[in-house]
């Protein structure tokens, strides 16, 4: 079920996104770099026929719903934003990891 991951990732796309629209500061940058590798990874999923059952697939899901929980929580404060940054990486790099494994 891909579908659940691209979906996931166009979530952590549009969180990042709002992330954006809310911080102006030193971190847009980062932000709007991140913004672009999750719109490679939402392609790259679509054109995988990735594997549901394996640990990095359910790893991928785990660490998109906490980027996106963590973003979508966030109140604006800059450890926020670091924290969210991170953990948008974290599962950027969860969700490759998981494109490698095919």
């Amino acid at each position: 079920m891909e579908n659940e991951l691209a979906e996931k990732i166009d979530g952590l796309g549009s969180a990042v996104a709002g992330l954006i629209a809310r911080h102006r500061g030193g971190d847009t940058k980062t932000l709007m770099e991140l913004q672009d590798e999750i719109s490679q990874l939402s392609l790259a999923v679509i054109a995988r026929d990735l594997r549901t059952e394996q640990a990095s697939y359910t790893a991928a899901i785990q660490g998109l719903n906490a980027a996106i929980d963590s973003i979508g929580n966030t109140a604006n404060q800059l450890d926020d934003v670091a924290k969210g940054i991170a953990l948008a990486s974290k599962a950027i790099s969860l969700v490759t990891k998981a494109l490698g494994a095919v």
